[in-house]
């Protein structure tokens, strides 16, 4: 699966999850405080913000996309 993310600054990336009934919006203003030092990617997981909707929804294909992402 493709997720959308978001991606600011440069440097060593740090990659932020949001929680249940999160999306990378909620993590936005934290994240461009990180860029000053660092390339941050803030993904919307499967079901979650812009990325795609699906019936396959549990922990293992979580980790899949963020395998593959």
């Amino acid at each position: 699966m493709n997720l959308f993310y978001r991606h600011i600054g440069s440097g060593e990336p740090v990659i932020i999850l949001h929680g249940f009934l999160g999306l990378s919006d909620n993590w936005l203003p934290f994240g461009k405080k990180l860029a000053e030092n660092f390339s941050v990617y803030i993904p919307d997981l499967r079901n979650h913000g812009l990325s795609p909707n699906t019936n396959l929804f549990d922990y293992p294909s979580l980790v899949d996309d963020l395998e593959k992402f």
